[in-house]
């Protein structure tokens, strides 16, 4: 690792917010109060781009539109050459095709393709010169995309897993009530999900299983934590299913410890394209109970249940059955979340997160 401080440039063509801008900005974060610069280019409109304008840090604006994509490409190697990064790091799809190549040109040595979704990686020679002649280094957030990587060509020395980390919370937060927020009852029975509201991502087969689980559990509620393109239709189910006293679209929240603090069982229901995600890992940090799909990197996160339970994915009874032996047996849980927290604060800390992106970033350095 050097001892030089360093200057990353991300790219980043998203505009939403989830797990993986989340990512960018908690791992800049942790290199800027080490005295480093981190610097992105992204669309102004991005949801990333402001986070970074709200923080003081350099950001530039640029479109990754098809369209424009001779400007975008000028603009990129004209700025690194100005600028002369250390690292440049792309992130999706959109940034990765022109920005790989514009570091390529500007004679970056250090260019890194990021990927956090587990989805399969298409045999095409685009993706071939993309990862195995573009970009110098592959980074992923589990060992399940690295695979995926590996498979396609590139040297397994030029891919590494480096699984978000987070800050471990405090127990502080926890007097802070969301029944008291909700106007809840004291008895009331708290479950959720904090995630963007997009189709994969199974809330369909949570609030379906929920529905059910109510004829058992009257004093049970759903909590949903996030903000997206699914929000109207799920809106739309919970009125047709009658449970709109029972269910509870909060929104896009920062506070998600304090969420997840609040809740008897925190679930992801995914149905694909899951790397290592966030919000099970914050969950597991707070000692909550945890049910995840059986799909990406979750089952790679929960050690294949011994960490939590895994349910089949778009299968509404068996999330069901799973809350409802959490529920009914909780004792059989405390030594599972118990080790869960643990694994957390082991593997998942947000400084061994940043140790490990140092060295990629600063494998170059003399």
């Amino acid at each position: 690792m050097t001892e030089r401080k360093l200057t990353i440039i991300h790219l980043e063509s998203s505009t939403g917010w989830g797990g993986q801008e989340i990512r960018i900005l908690n791992e800049s974060r942790w290199f800027v109060e080490r005295g480093h610069q981190v610097i992105l280019i992204a669309p102004k409109e991005s949801k990333i781009y402001q986070a970074f304008c709200e923080r003081g840090w350099p950001v530039y604006h640029c479109s990754f539109l098809y369209r424009n994509s001779l400007w975008t490409l000028l603009f990129l190697i004209s700025t690194f050459r100005l600028i002369r990064p250390d690292a440049v790091n792309t992130h999706s799809n959109a940034d990765s095709k022109i920005g790989l190549l514009a570091a390529r040109l500007a004679g970056v040595k250090n260019i890194i393709r990021s990927r956090h979704v587990s989805n399969p990686i298409h045999n095409s020679w685009h993706n071939q010169f993309l990862y195995k002649h573009l970009a110098t280094h592959v980074v992923t957030t589990g060992d399940c995309i690295s695979k995926e990587a590996i498979k396609l060509g590139v040297p397994h020395q030029r891919v590494t897993t480096v699984a978000s980390g987070i800050e471990i919370p405090t127990e502080e937060s926890s007097n802070l009530s969301l029944k008291a927020e909700l106007r809840l009852e004291a008895n009331t029975i708290l479950i959720g999900m904090v995630s963007v509201l997009r189709s994969w991502k199974g809330h369909t087969f949570l609030i379906e299983a929920f529905h059910q689980l109510l004829q058992d559990f009257p004093n049970l509620h759903l909590i949903l934590a996030g903000d997206g393109p699914m929000k109207e239709r799920l809106q739309k189910l919970v009125r047709e299913l009658q449970i709109e006293h029972h269910v509870h679209l909060l929104g896009h929240r920062t506070d998600v410890f304090h969420i997840f603090q609040n809740l008897e069982i925190a679930l992801l229901t995914s149905t694909k394209n899951e790397g290592i995600p966030q919000s099970l890992i914050q969950a597991m940090a707070c000692n909550c109970p945890v049910i995840g799909a059986n799909v990406g990197g979750i089952p790679e996160l929960l050690c294949n249940g011994d960490f939590g339970t895994l349910v089949p994915p778009q299968n509404s009874n068996s999330i069901k059955l799973a809350i409802k032996k959490i529920l009914t047996t909780p004792l059989q849980f405390k030594d599972i979340t118990k080790a869960a927290f643990i694994h957390v604060k082991s593997n998942y800390h947000i400084d061994s997160m940043g140790s490990k992106m140092i060295n990629i970033y600063g494998h170059f350095i003399k």
